[in-house]
């Protein structure tokens, strides 16, 4: 046999091969357990004997739909499980290959299992869990379990119990049995003559050995067999098979018996004597806090109060502080260990790893925080640790709000973690634990623990982090070429710049490297969803949200965005199914960094604000009463249940701006304060015919909009003037400028000013800027009566010399106000709004 050459790629893949014949409804359980509970690189290869009960239209479905590739060999005739099992070995691309029956349901974690005994010892070559039907030493007598179900529940408690065991022996069962692909290069594949099957996996055993490669068997990993049911289906006589068999196994090798060596192994979490403490010691586990540093001195005492009390030791990595530091941490108890940084997180945490002396490691970086709530949620998990039911645990990180844009963002970290030998963190920024985790095959759960991220970093502060982080991180993917996970930082990072173009070019190449189990999918289709909204791509955003939701279905975060756009794009009925899905929804024990309101306030929000648009003023309120029992006191609540429970006044009752003003109550269509305007706004651009239309504040591109609507019937042209792009639009009639830019037009059309905070001094500034360019001024909020604008506009109409015509439109208390130059023809057209 030619021997195999693995590219890189192929070095960590396995290749899983189920031969199959007939019974579809066995191999459909088989292959969805396969999908679900298999996490590392691996392909699939399916081998039909010549099923004739509808499995090559299974599988052919299967094809379609796997999220690993798949290969489906089909034969005219039922060949034998050796002959299946070769031809599935010749297509096979992986290092590793296992033999699995069609009637096996595999269990959380079992190829990394598999593998990572196989790497235990190089005499390895095969490889085979427990189970309820397997040959000894393979074999768990009565299993407690009645269904599948509690078939998991049972593998998990199996798996805890018997952490780190295995045993060499002189046979394997051929049902789940992982092989080297050393061991096939040595010996070839199954033998051919045993035919239908029994003793093939003997024989392979024999051979292996024969070539120096023992077989292993994990004792801590179980997986279900239900046993004989391609046998039973066919109307085959196993025990006339059995025999036959036996004889020519003996004609071939003669009467030997197995052998094997049994190896125990210290179970994960029991404490040695070189650690202070003796074996079997009956205290919890020991706890070290973890943390890397460097010119902390302003965030460090803070934290370490915080999380005062919880561990046994703190173990702080300084790598290079110019500050006080060091002496801090060790002031506050702290064992101190200097590392020269190296450009790589990870290589920082493991030497606190190195350094710790806990059975468990906990981190912490000097800007996170233990609330006195969640510090006694952390105390409890904390002493419920137990020697021999060692985990990791999932500790949800809370980042405060931006200043500027808001919203909370709440991450899922693996914070507490057993200290094993091969645990150690992966990846020189946004350094990770959990890969090595999970190829260890640790549990990982879910805690009700929340720890607090403060603040956000100067802009400054910030874009020098990023700038380091993107070169960091070219460095890393010069040495993992097509990582998806260095590329997901790097369209991150791309995304935060607002660079969109490259954004979606580095997620798509992480995505297409992603399997739709790892924890970077669902965030990846969301990223790229928004990007194309941000790039004006809108049906190319809603694309991206249509293929996410295929692949990770019911993810908030892609039904929020997709709603958004749905309701930019003028259909409101898709934007609320999506915002009530969302409201069915939980937050999901899976990895993802996510503003929880999303799965609350936020869409209740939106919710009812569509329901003011249509019209539904009670269910509106409804909402917003929502909103108040889960934000009590929320600003924009209480205003919006003001607003609903106010009428607009009569013509002759109103308090208007200006006397003599041209007056107009429009009725109430939206729940925003400029929301009953758009129409009037788009009527007064074409009005006026204007060419050169400005806005100052971009109220997240609506009104701009409107005006935009205008400028296209007018052959003209908009400008955005805001601090933060907040417009979304890309439109060649439109144009956005970070700051203020009064000299930018010798004549201003229309000007509309709706900008935060709506103060007298502000508005004044305006006038003084632009008032001399315009031909009409548009202002917002001119009737409020927390706001300036009524004010400066009474000023500026007193003070002038020049003379203007005053318009006045109230929906609600804000009312907007339009100042156009006395004797503009647009005054005696028939076409004001």
């Amino acid at each position: 046999m030619t021997p195999f050459s693995p590219t890189a790629a192929e070095s960590e893949l396995a290749s899983v091969i189920v031969p199959c014949f007939n019974q579809r409804a066995y191999t459909r359980q088989c292959l969805a357990a396969l999908a679900r509970h298999t996490r590392r690189p691996w392909e699939l290869i399916v081998v039909d004997n010549g099923s004739d009960d509808g499995t090559a239209e299974y599988l052919e479905g299967v094809v379609d739909m796997a999220g690993v590739p798949v290969t489906v060999i089909r034969n005219a005739a039922n060949l034998g499980f050796p002959a299946a099992c070769n031809q599935g070995i010749a297509a096979a691309r992986g290092a590793y290959l296992v033999l699995l029956n069609n009637d096996a349901v595999v269990t959380d974690g079992w190829l990394d299992q598999l593998i990572g005994l196989a790497k235990a010892d190089p005499a390895i070559g095969l490889a085979g869990p427990m189970s309820n039907d397997a040959s000894p030493p393979q074999l768990v007598e009565d299993v407690p379990y009645d269904d599948l179900e509690e078939m998991h529940e049972f593998a998990a408690r199996f798996r805890a119990e018997h952490r780190g065991t295995w045993l060499t022996t002189g046979k394997l069962s051929g049902f789940c049995l992982l092989i080297r692909r050393a061991v096939v290069d040595a010996i070839g594949g199954l033998d051919e003559r045993f035919g239908l099957g029994l003793f093939d996996d003997d024989d392979l055993c024999l051979r292996a050995r024969r070539a120096g490669f023992e077989p292993a068997v994990a004792c801590d990993l179980f997986v279900h067999h239900f046993g004989g049911r391609t046998f039973a289906g066919a109307g085959i006589d196993p025990g006339r098979l059995l025999g036959a068999n036996r004889a020519a196994f003996e004609s071939k090798w003669g009467d030997l018996a197995p052998a094997g060596r049994i190896v125990p192994l210290r179970a994960w979490g029991a404490t040695r004597s070189d650690e202070g403490l003796p074996a079997g010691d009956p205290r919890r586990p020991r706890v070290s806090l973890t943390m890397i540093v460097r010119d902390e001195e302003d965030n460090l005492p803070a934290c370490l109060a915080s999380a005062a009390g919880l561990f046994d030791e703190v173990v702080v990595v300084d790598t290079g502080s110019r500050d006080r530091t060091r002496e801090l941490a060790e002031a506050a108890g702290a064992r101190v260990v200097e590392f020269a940084w190296v450009d790589d997180f990870a290589a920082a945490r493991n030497v606190a790893l190195e350094h710790a002396t806990g059975d468990y490691a906990f981190w912490l970086d000097a800007d996170d925080r233990v609330e006195p709530a969640e510090h006694a949620r952390l105390k409890k998990l904390l002493s419920g640790l137990k020697h021999g039911d060692e985990a990791a645990y999932v500790v949800k990180c809370s980042c405060d709000p931006d200043p500027k844009k808001g919203g909370e963002t709440v991450v899922d970290h693996v914070r507490l973690f057993p200290r094993l030998p091969g645990v150690r963190w992966t990846y020189r920024v946004h350094e990770q634990i959990l890969p090595s985790l999970r190829r260890a095959g640790v549990p990982v759960r879910w805690t009700d623990v929340t720890v607090r991220h403060v603040g956000y970093a100067e802009p400054g502060l910030r874009s020098c982090k990023l700038d380091r982080d993107e070169r960091i991180l070219r460095r890393e993917l010069a040495e993992r070429p097509g990582d998806p996970f260095v590329l997901f930082n790097l369209g991150g990072i791309a995304v935060e710049r607002e660079d969109w173009d490259e954004s979606i070019g580095l997620l798509r190449k992480s995505l297409a490297g992603s399997a739709p189990s790892d924890s970077i999918t669902r965030k990846l289709y969301a990223l790229i969803a928004r990007a194309h909204q941000r790039n004006g791509e809108p049906e190319l955003a809603l694309a991206a949200c249509a293929e996410g939701l295929d692949a990770v279905p019911d993810d908030a975060e892609l039904l929020f965005r997709r709603a958004v756009l749905h309701k930019f794009a003028g259909s409101p009925a898709e934007a609320e199914a999506d915002w009530a899905r969302i409201l069915r929804l939980r937050r999901p024990e899976e990895f993802a960094s996510v503003d929880p309101g999303i799965y609350g306030h936020l869409t209740r929000r939106n919710l009812a604000l569509l329901a003011e648009e249509r019209g539904d003023r009670a269910a509106a309120a409804t909402r917003w009463r929502e909103v108040l029992g889960e934000v009590p006191g929320d600003g924009e609540a209480r205003a919006a249940l003001a607003r609903l429970a106010w009428d607009p006044p009569a013509l002759d009752a109103a308090d208007w701006l200006q006397a003599g003003s041209s007056r107009k109550v429009v009725p109430m269509r939206g729940p925003g304060d400029f929301d009953p305007y758009f129409g009037i706004a788009e009527a007064w651009v074409r009005a006026l015919d204007a060419r050169v239309v400005v806005e100052l504040g971009g109220r997240a591109g609506s009104s701009a909009r409107a005006l935009l609507a205008g400028v296209h019937a007018t052959g003209g042209r908009l400008w955005g003037v805001d601090p933060e792009d907040n417009y979304g639009i890309a439109d060649p009639s439109f144009t956005y400028l970070r700051a203020d830019a009064a000299g930018e037009w010798a004549s201003i059309d229309l000007l509309h000013v709706d900008t935060d905070p709506h103060t007298e001094a502000r508005t004044r500034r305006w006038f003084d800027l632009y008032a001399s360019k315009c031909r009409a001024i548009a202002l917002h909020d001119a009737h409020h009566p927390d706001s300036g604008v009524g004010a400066a506009v009474r000023a500026f109409l007193a003070s002038g010399p020049d003379s203007w015509a005053v318009f006045e439109y109230r929906g609600n208390p804000s009312g907007w106000t339009i100042l156009v130059r006395t004797g503009d023809p647009s005054l005696s057209g028939p076409a004001l709004p």
